[in-house]
C-alpha cells in the first residue's frame, strides 16, 4: 500500500473523536504512528540476518497442565543465516536460508534417548532459496539439497513465502519478530494496533520511554478481556524496544500468562531506523515423540544492513544463485557487510 495512503488511514483513525482514548488521546498513538509510517516506507532493501536459538521442552498432564517430572526432557539447538533483498514495487524478491539444527531427548536421569523412528537424537542441515522477479517472469525455489525447480508466477507468493520461513522484519517490536511475510499483513495489523478503542492504557516507564497497553481479543462468550500486548516505545526515536504479548487464564479473574517477550535495538540506516539486534522469549507447544510439550524458546538475532531504500545490486537476482548450492551459500558470507 503506498504510504499517502497509509497516512490518509492514520490520520482517519486519530482524529475520529469517538475514537479518543481517555489519556492523552494524541500524543501516545501519534508516536506509534510515525514509527509505522516509517515501516511503509520499506520499499527495497538487502540484508543478512544472523540467528540462535535455544528450545527447551517437558511433558505435561494432558488435564492439568502440571509438568510430569520422570519423562523426557526435550532440547534443540539450532543456528540460521538469512540473506533477503526485496523490491516490494517491483515485486523482486532473493531469499537463501542455511539452517543448523540438532535435536535431543533426555530421559528424567539425564540420559539421552534414542528413538530412530520418531528423529532422535538429530543433526541436520539445510539451504532454503528462491528468486521471485515478477519483470522477468521467473521463479526459481530450492529446498535442501533437491533440485531447483520452477514455480509458476500465479502461484500464491505468501504461500512461498511461509513455506521457506521468509520473516518480515518490520513487526520488530510489534507483534511478533519473526512474523512471515503476507501481502497485507502489516496493513491489517496497523488497523488492529491503532484502534484507539484496544489502548487500554499508557505508563511512563523511565527517561524517554513510555508503555502502551492494548488489547487484542476479548472473549466472545462475556466480552472480558483476553489477549493482550504491551509496547515500550522510544519518546525521542518513535521506535519500539519492547513488547510483550500476555493471555489470561481460563476465566476473566485469571492472572495474565506470559506468552513472550521481545527486546529490539535499531539503528538508522540511510534515513529510516531498521532493527539491528532482537532477543525474544515465547510459549510455545510441540508434539515430540507423541508427547504433548510445553517449550521455553529463546532466540537472539543480529542484523546486518547492507542497504535500504537504494538500487539493489542485479547480480543478486540471477538464477545461478539458486541453482548453484555453492553460490547461494557463498551470499551467506558477506564478509564486507557494515555492522550498524
Amino acid at each position: 500500500m503506498h504510504s499517502t495512503l497509509i497516512l490518509i488511514m492514520l490520520c482517519g483513525i486519530s482524529s475520529n473523536p469517538t475514537h479518543a482514548p481517555k489519556e492523552d488521546p494524541d500524543a501516545k498513538l501519534e508516536m506509534l504512528q510515525a514509527h509505522i509510517l516509517e515501516l511503509f516506507a520499506w520499499d527495497s532493501g538487502d540484508y543478512l540476518m544472523q540467528s540462535d536459538r535455544t528450545i527447551n521442552g517437558y511433558p505435561v498432564d494432558g488435564e492439568t497442565g502440571k509438568r510430569l517430572e520422570d519423562s523426557y526432557h526435550y532440547i534443540e539447538e539450532s543456528k540460521q543465516t538469512i540473506r533477503f533483498a526485496f523490491d516490494y514495487r517491483a515485486e523482486r524478491y532473493l531469499y537463501v536460508r542455511l539452517q543448523k539444527r540438532e535435536r535431543h531427548l533426555f530421559d528424567a536421569d539425564g540420559g539421552e534417548v534414542i528413538l530412530k523412528n520418531d528423529g532422535f537424537p538429530s543433526i541436520t542441515e539445510k539451504v532454503v532459496a528462491f528468486i521471485s522477479d515478477k519483470k522477468k517472469k521467473t521463479r526459481v525455489v530450492r529446498s535442501g539439497n533437491l533440485a531447483t525447480r520452477d514455480v509458476p508466477m500465479k502461484a500464491s507468493l505468501d504461500m512461498l513465502f511461509s513455506s521457506s520461513g521468509v520473516p518480515d522484519l518490520r513487526f520488530a517490536g510489534l507483534n511478533s519478530f519473526d512474523s512471515q511475510q503476507k501481502d497485507g499483513e502489516l496493513e491489517s495489523f496497523t488497523k488492529l494496533i491503532l484502534d484507539p478503542d484496544r489502548l487500554r492504557q499508557t505508563t511512563n516507564v523511565g527517561k524517554n520511554k513510555t508503555r502502551l497497553e492494548f488489547i487484542i481479543l476479548k472473549r466472545p462468550e462475556d466480552g472480558s478481556d483476553l489477549t493482550f500486548v504491551e509496547i515500550d516505545i522510544d519518546t525521542a526515536t518513535f521506535v519500539p524496544t519492547r513488547m510483550v504479548g500476555s493471555v489470561v487464564g481460563a476465566t476473566s479473574l485469571s492472572p495474565r500468562f506470559k506468552l513472550q517477550e521481545e527486546y529490539i535495538e535499531w539503528q538508522p540506516r540511510d534515513g529510516i531506523n531498521v532493527p539491528t539486534k532482537v532477543r525474544s522469549s515465547r510459549k510455545i507447544s510441540r508434539l515430540i515423540a507423541g508427547k504433548r510439550m510445553h517449550c521455553d524458546q529463546e532466540d537472539e538475532s543480529n542484523i546486518r544492513w547492507h542497504s535500504l531504500n537504494l538500487p539493489l545490486d542485479e547480480s543478486l537476482f540471477d538464477v545461478k544463485n539458486v541453482h548453484d548450492l555453492a553460490k547461494a551459500r557463498e551470499l551467506l558470507k558477506w564478509p564486507e557487510a557494515e555492522t550498524n
